[in-house]
């Protein structure tokens, strides 16, 4: 069976639709923490109003088996030293269960009810959710379930008002970008190269639709320059490297680094899904171009400027630069409106986050801990190392130990007597019944389970203070963000749109085919 030229074309651009599309929907599956950033590491922090059903509603959550971990204070147990061993028990029973006297009631145990309470705009039940799946299914099981109780939620990591308003904003941005094309093709493949970052600005934070302003116009003048070299068969037969020199290969690099420095889409990489949604666009863009040469008997006459820059002189450039006036707009009014967004949400709360002491991309270690020690606010909430204190003093309670972070090689000695059968006489001697080694460390880590506060802090995989701060990012930390994008956009503008005046025209006509 043969088939022919067109219908191959068109099974090929059906392909590479299918696989943009399969690399978009692609995106739902991968681990949250890989598209976006949650308050808590591994973990989504969850919002309940204080009240009769708030501890029914947490322990129904913890049964559901939707999560690997429910970390709060009606699931979460804590152990301490009964002289024959250890006890566990939730943190909301510790009160009745231990005398505020009561030497093994630490200061760990009387703070850590602060990890799961926040009383702005509340009172509100803190709940930590551990689990892998993205936000959106999150969040429409939350939804699901806690329509069944008269108390009030909220899931700190989203914003269904939010996100809403950055889709809106990425299908405008995306529909006056594809307003500067009048060709359909490019139009078309401008929009399968973006359609991976739908997922991406939809389930991610604001940096996310700042690096997707930058690569927008690029990707239009990158098809824009293929198209033409395409279209004259000039792509693979000029001995000049047209396409490494060219200035929207340029700005596209420039707009992946600066993309890239906008830190966004996180461990993704910004090189990486550009590069995924434009090479298959490319190669769908030369199939259309294929499947236009196709539906034609005979290729039409091109004119070709004899002048390599050759343009029209325009009597008004402001209809030309509109569009580019536009999509300024949008950019300067994006943030604004998603701040808009936050308070048409209801009154903002502050949430509870980990903030690091030093390096963040350090690891967890016994020197980091001892640092974050010094760090530890005795009336704030607890951190990883007051829960090492806690463990420590807990194992050595028997022993006198006080309650103190240990030091490396810290070493816990009984006395003992010995009779010497020689002369009688009684010697006093010392045997090492603990000591804090490396693997101690690692063992007391290792050994909380997931919906432990233990397990909570130690996921974050860095040494930091527990502290209240506020939920939404400061607009500062996008203004150097947005003038670069502006800067950006502007680039295109000046070289195709302003021309030289008559008069400057004239004088230039002049002044080369003048006779010398």
């Amino acid at each position: 069976m043969v088939f022919s030229r067109a219908r191959v074309i068109l099974f090929c651009s059906v392909l590479l639709t299918s696989v943009l599309l399969m690399l978009s929907i692609s995106l739902l599956a991968i681990a949250p923490e890989r598209i976006g950033h949650r308050t808590w590491n591994k973990h989504y922090t969850l919002y309940i109003e204080e009240g009769d059903g708030a501890e029914q509603l947490v322990r129904q959550l913890a049964d559901s088996g939707k999560f690997q971990g429910v970390v709060s204070r009606y699931t979460t147990e804590i152990s301490f030293n009964t002289f024959a061993g250890f006890s566990s028990i939730p943190v909301n029973r510790i009160p009745s269960r231990l005398d505020s006297l009561d030497p093994r009631f630490d200061p760990y145990m009387r703070r850590i009810p602060m990890l799961f309470s926040v009383e702005s705009d509340g009172p509100w039940e803190v709940a930590y959710l551990r689990a892998d799946t993205n936000v959106v299914s999150i969040y429409l099981y939350l939804r699901r379930v806690c329509r069944q109780t008269a108390l009030r939620w909220r899931l700190i990591d989203f914003d269904p008002l939010g996100t809403t308003i950055r889709v809106l904003i990425w299908v405008v941005y995306l529909v006056v970008v594809a307003r500067l094309s009048s060709n359909a093709p490019v139009r078309l493949a401008v929009l399968l190269a973006s359609l991976p970052w739908l997922v991406l600005v939809a389930l991610s934070d604001f940096s996310a639709l700042l690096a997707f302003f930058l690569l927008v116009p690029a990707w239009l003048h990158l098809f824009e320059l293929l198209r033409e070299h395409w279209y004259d068969r000039s792509l693979f037969g000029r001995p000049e490297s047209v396409l490494l020199v060219s200035r929207p290969i340029v700005a596209l690099a420039v707009a992946v680094g600066l993309g890239i420095l906008v830190r966004v889409p996180k461990p993704i990489g910004g090189l990486l899904l550009s590069m995924a949604g434009t090479v298959p666009a490319t190669a769908l863009l030369y199939c259309l171009i294929n499947i236009q040469d196709s539906s034609r008997a005979h290729q039409p006459f091109r004119a070709q400027p004899i002048l390599k820059r050759f343009r029209l002189r325009r009597t008004s450039i402001f209809p030309a630069i509109s569009p580019y006036v536009l999509l300024a707009l949008i950019v300067l009014c994006s943030y604004p409106l998603l701040r808009l967004a936050a308070g048409l949400s209801g009154p903002s709360v502050e949430a509870i986050r980990m903030q690091p002491i030093g390096d963040k991309r350090a690891s967890l270690s016994w020197s980091s801990l001892t640092a974050l020690d010094k760090y530890t606010n005795p009336d704030g909430i607890p951190n990883l190392a007051d829960y090492l204190t806690h463990r420590a003093y807990q194992e050595c309670l028997i022993f006198g130990r006080p309650y103190e972070f240990p030091t490396m090689g810290e070493r816990i000695l009984v006395s003992e007597y010995r009779i010497d059968e020689g002369n009688g006489r009684v010697h006093k001697t010392f045997r090492v019944v603990k000591q804090f080694k490396e693997s101690w460390l690692n063992e007391t880590v290792k050994a909380s389970l997931p919906g432990s506060e233990a397990r909570l802090l130690a996921d974050q995989g860095f040494a930091g203070t527990v502290e209240m701060t506020a939920a939404a990012d400061p607009a500062v930390r996008y203004g150097i963000s947005g003038i670069a994008i502006l800067l950006f956009l502007f680039q295109f503008l000046v070289p195709r749109h302003f021309n030289l005046t008559a008069s400057v025209l004239y004088a230039t006509k002049n002044l080369t085919l003048r006779r010398h």
